[in-house]
């Protein structure tokens, strides 16, 4: 959004909250963290708007005591106000279940130590913390405002890949992304073409950790992997693993040109997408079934397919160009929810959150202020 449209929108005669809507995000994603986070703090300030109670003897089912209607109140029943001020059935099990909730003896009795917990407690049970919800919120303003009809997500602390088009999801497969030592990045970018038996450059970070310590320890491992070296005009070492069922990129890479020297691709390794987490790769995205991945990213090429991708297997390396790009955004949620407000909760596999809480100013004295 151009800066001269902005100040143009702060000197018009328009209501903050309608100017503040313009510049958020439109993406569903935003707007259910949104909804949620609106639901937390609703039922916190309930929680904060009940009364307080004063300390006693310890009340039982029948006894009667003044301190039974603000009980009540505090524990959200409803109950007439001319009720009288008795331990009944339903407050005592209504209190079990707080104790429960709250790490106590569920007795179903009032005692100082219940009495303690209900004075001060200043939360309800959550999933999440408002933190966490912020954080994934403020992520959502990185990305374009338009994703794209169809589009990849790759989201990374999920593991997941999905394509997307018209708003619903069209596929849903298992990724293995980069380790803590090597993240994936996040960024959007556009698929421009597929390769088909592609051969593996080595980078040079690859070459030096662990290709070399592979051909002076074991160069058998080495050439039966089908790697091979080969040196430039100024001397300089390459290392190559031509197309083949070994290849470290299986048969198939999407490619979206990029700084990051980062694709999506097909693996011979197979085995870790059995396993929950999976941040196993110098970077780049590993697809678990990249044929049913291309057949749903690639519904709109009428020259391209799986099956064209099949056929090709096991020749050459080929260049399939797309006739019109396909955007493909890897992000970053940790936290996300669905249309009902449930907030689902994913590892920190980076420790982004934590660093951009800072950022944000969130700490843990200042998470409930967010």
């Amino acid at each position: 959004m151009p800066v001269s449209q902005i100040m143009q929108d702060l000197a018009g005669n328009v209501a903050l909250d309608e100017l503040f809507a313009k510049y958020e995000p439109s993406h569903a994603g935003y707007k259910q963290l949104k909804a949620s986070l609106d639901k937390i703090l609703n039922a916190e300030d309930k929680v904060a708007e009940r009364p307080f109670i004063p300390g006693g003897p310890i009340l039982e089912k029948g006894m009667r005591d003044e301190r039974v209607p603000m009980l009540r109140t505090r524990l959200a029943l409803n109950v007439a106000s001319d009720a009288p001020p008795i331990m009944d059935a339903a407050l005592v099990e209504a209190l079990r279940a707080f104790q429960e909730d709250n790490g106590l003896r569920a007795t179903g009795k009032l005692n100082k130590y219940t009495v303690q917990v209900l004075n001060h407690q200043t939360k309800v049970k959550r999933p999440v913390d408002l933190s966490d919800i912020a954080a994934n919120m403020e992520r959502w303003r990185w990305l374009p405002r338009d994703l794209g009809d169809l589009h990849v997500i790759v989201n990374i602390p999920e593991f997941l890949v999905r394509v997307e088009k018209g708003g619903k999801t069209t596929y849903e497969g298992r990724v293995v992304v980069g380790k803590e030592n090597s993240p994936t990045p996040i960024f959007s970018d556009n698929i421009e073409y597929v390769v088909v038996n592609p051969s593996w450059n080595v980078p040079p970070s690859i070459v030096r950790n662990e290709m070399i310590p592979m051909l002076q320890n074991n160069p058998e491992e080495f050439f039966r992997r089908g790697y091979e070296v080969t040196q430039d005009r100024r001397g300089n070492y390459k290392f190559r693993q031509p197309p083949s069922a070994r290849n470290a990129l299986g048969r198939v890479k999407f490619i979206f040109p990029n700084n990051h020297d980062v694709y999506l691709h097909d693996t011979p390794a197979k085995g870790y997408f059995s396993r929950s987490y999976r941040a196993f790769s110098h970077g780049c995205v590993r697809v678990d079934n990249p044929l049913k991945f291309a057949d749903a990213l690639l519904v709109q090429e009428p020259k391209i397919s799986s099956k064209r991708i099949q056929r090709l297997y096991g020749g050459s390396e080929q260049f399939l160009h797309l006739e019109k790009d396909i955007p493909v955004h890897l992000v970053y949620f940790t936290a996300f929810a669905d249309a009902a407000g449930t907030v689902e909760r994913r590892a920190d596999v980076y420790g982004i959150d934590s660093r951009l809480k800072t950022l944000l100013g969130f700490n843990k004295r200042t998470a409930r202020n967010g």
